[in-house]
């Protein structure tokens, strides 16, 4: 055994202590009566899972799989040594426009955006959430932003978000373009789960889930643990609540449908100690995107991580090195989704 080898199994054990004894809460009840069906032990809304629960049920979930977009040539293979890149789902609320001028996001922004990622050729996915449009309120912003991307690109698809009313708009709407039977025979989306950390995921995290996994589409479970405000202060604590997050929903999707779709994600990184905001660019977000490869090729899953994450108020040297620092760390260990 190597010297990673032993820091992998410490990390494994650490989590399965976590996951025994402090547990994970699950704010669904459809998903806490799931588990105690499965042989979960359940207190209230926490669920406590064994070494044995979790192997079992993350060896379930595929090694790699394919996201087929309506033109081929954009198909998608996750996992098994393939890296594939899309383009950010952060979100932005402000743009700089060229004279350097900031203002807020609009849904015309979203549309350049949309039509920028189809026209490359080093993203064969779209969608998702690239902007957040100040002019469309917030109770169907989600579907139209779906709608606008099966619109004006027939790459694969991210997208799904929101509350249960949105996700279901969503879910109809592919339904409509691939038709039902079809959208469950080809997986074309993939959406991210984020969990609620330190140890918690949310009724709208885990609803989402639930729809994409009924009807075959792919989901990405990505805790973002900040150390030392919702997760331990020490980077190695970070870790390994990332990873028992990371776990817990990736045995959720396989116990809703074996062979279900799944990424194993990590966005987990430090807190500035200052003011406890997140911080994205910082060394600690590159050892947190190296142990998601590495822990993810532990239990046989694809992963995702990374990307040219930067904490820069500026386009300055900050940004570039920063950037470059964490999308090497995905390159490097091979992450096979990259945002």
């Amino acid at each position: 055994m190597t010297a990673y080898d032993d820091k992998l199994n410490k990390i494994h054990k650490a989590s399965i202590e976590i996951l025994g004894k402090v547990g994970v809460q699950f704010h669904h009840k459809g998903i806490i009566d799931l588990l105690k069906k499965k042989g979960i032990k359940i207190e209230g809304e926490t669920a406590y899972f064994s070494e044995k629960d979790v192997m079992t049920w993350i060896g379930k979930a595929p090694s790699e799989f394919r996201i087929y977009a309506r033109n081929s040539k954009n198909d998608m293979r996750i996992g098994n040594g393939n890296i594939e890149f899309a383009s950010s789902n952060s979100g932005f609320p402000i743009i700089t426009e060229y004279d350097g001028k900031e203002r807020p996001a609009k849904y015309k922004d979203y549309i350049k955006f949309l039509k920028l990622v189809h026209e490359t050729e080093h993203f064969n996915i779209n969608g998702g959430v690239m902007v957040t449009p100040d002019d469309m309120g917030t109770e169907n912003v989600y579907p139209m932003m779906l709608y606008s991307t099966v619109d004006y690109s027939d790459k694969c698809i991210f997208g799904g978000m929101g509350a249960p009313k949105e996700v279901k708009m969503s879910m109809d709407m592919l339904k409509i373009v691939f038709g039902e039977e079809g959208l469950k025979e080809k997986t074309r989306t993939m959406s991210i789960i984020s969990s609620a950390s330190p140890l918690q995921f949310d009724y709208n995290m885990l609803n989402s889930m639930i729809n994409h996994v009924e009807n075959n589409q792919a989901v990405i479970i990505s805790p973002a643990v900040m150390a030392g405000t919702t997760g331990p202060v020490t980077i190695a604590g970070t870790i390994v609540v990332s990873n028992a997050e990371s776990l817990a929903g990736v045995v959720v999707s396989q116990m809703l449908k074996e062979g279900t779709p799944v990424v194993y994600g990590s966005a987990s990184s430090s807190a500035d100690m200052r003011d406890g905001s997140f911080c994205i660019g910082a060394p600690e977000s590159s050892i947190c995107v190296e142990y998601c490869a590495k822990m993810a090729g532990f239990y046989g899953l694809p992963s995702r991580g990374g990307g040219t994450l930067n904490d820069a108020k500026l386009l300055s040297p900050q940004a570039g090195y920063e950037a470059m620092m964490v999308m090497q760390s995905a390159v490097r260990n091979g992450i096979n989704f990259v945002l």
